[in-house]
C-alpha cells in the first residue's frame, strides 16, 4: 500500500508491525509523519488528511519522537539505505544502513525490508 502526503506529495511507503508477527494495514484514526515534510497525519477511510490538533494531544511525546525519527530517516535517505553481501560461509545478507541490523532472511533480501526499522529500501 502506498499513497502521497496530501501536504507535500511525498510518496509513502506504508509498512509496519512488530518484529515476528504480521504487519497490519493501517485503519481508520492510525496517526503517521510524513516524511517529506514532517506533517501529522491520519487515515480517514482509504484516505490521508492532515490530523488535528485534537487527533495528536495524546500521542504528544510519541509524535514529538517519531518526527525526531522521521528526520534521522530522511538524512540517511540521502544515500544507499542497504548493503547486501556474502558472509564467510556464503549465506547471503542484506544490511540495514540506516539502523545497522543485518538478515539473513530470503524474504527480507528480495523485499530489501528491514525488520527493525520497518521499512523497505528503493532499488538501487
Amino acid at each position: 500500500m502506498g499513497t502521497r502526503c496530501p501536504k507535500c506529495q511525498y510518496k509513502i511507503n506504508f509498512a509496519g508491525g512488530v518484529p515476528g508477527q504480521r504487519s497490519r494495514q493501517p485503519t481508520q484514526g492510525d496517526l503517521l509523519i510524513c516524511s517529506g515534510c514532517y506533517a501529522v497525519l491520519t487515515f480517514a477511510g482509504q484516505q490521508l488528511r492532515a490530523a488535528s490538533l485534537a487527533e495528536q494531544a495524546p500521542h504528544g511525546d510519541d509524535l514529538a519522537r517519531a518526527i525526531k525519527f522521521a528526520k534521522q530517516q530522511k538524512e540517511l535517505e540521502k544515500g544507499p539505505s542497504f548493503q547486501l553481501g556474502h558472509a564467510d560461509d556464503g549465506a547471503a545478507f542484506i544490511k540495514c544502513l540506516r539502523c545497522g541490523s543485518v538478515s539473513y532472511n530470503k524474504g527480507d533480501i528480495r523485499e530489501r525490508f528491514c525488520g527493525k526499522c520497518h521499512g523497505f529500501h528503493e532499488a538501487t
